[in-house]
C-alpha cells in the first residue's frame, strides 16, 4: 500500500512502514509527480502511457525513419527499436506502423 524510491533515509521509512501498517496509503511525491505528469500527458485511449523514449521513437517512426536510422539516432541497438515499437503498437492498440503514425498526428504527439 506505500510506494518508495530507495533513497529513502531509515528513520523515515520506518515511520512511513508504520503508518502504511495502520492503514494509510503512502506514494513518494517524486513518485506520485511523475505519474500524475505522465498520466496528464498520455494521450486518450492508451491503456498505459507511453515512456519518453517510446515517445521519441513514435516522432522518429511517424516521419517515416526506418528502425536502423532511429537506432543510430538514438544510439541503441536495432532489436530494442524494434522492442519500442512493438511496445507503441500495444499501447496506441494498432496493428501496424501506419496507424500508429496516423494515431500520433492525430493526437498531436508529432
Amino acid at each position: 500500500m506505500g510506494y518508495l524510491l530507495k533513497d529513502m533515509p531509515v528513520e523515515r521509512l520506518v515511520e512511513i512502514i508504520q503508518r502504511v501498517h495502520a492503514g494509510e496509503v503512502f506514494i513518494q511525491p517524486e513518485i506520485a509527480s511523475r505519474t500524475l505528469r505522465a498520466t496528464l500527458h498520455a494521450p486518450s485511449g492508451l491503456m498505459e502511457p507511453l515512456s519518453e523514449r517510446e515517445r521519441e521513437v513514435l516522432v522518429m517512426l511517424a516521419q517515416g525513419i526506418p528502425n536502423k536510422e532511429i537506432a543510430d539516432k538514438l544510439h541503441i541497438a536495432e532489436g530494442t527499436v524494434k522492442n519500442h515499437v512493438s511496445n507503441i503498437l500495444a499501447k496506441l492498440q494498432v496493428d501496424n506502423r501506419t496507424q500508429a503514425a496516423d494515431i500520433a498526428r492525430r493526437r498531436g504527439l508529432v
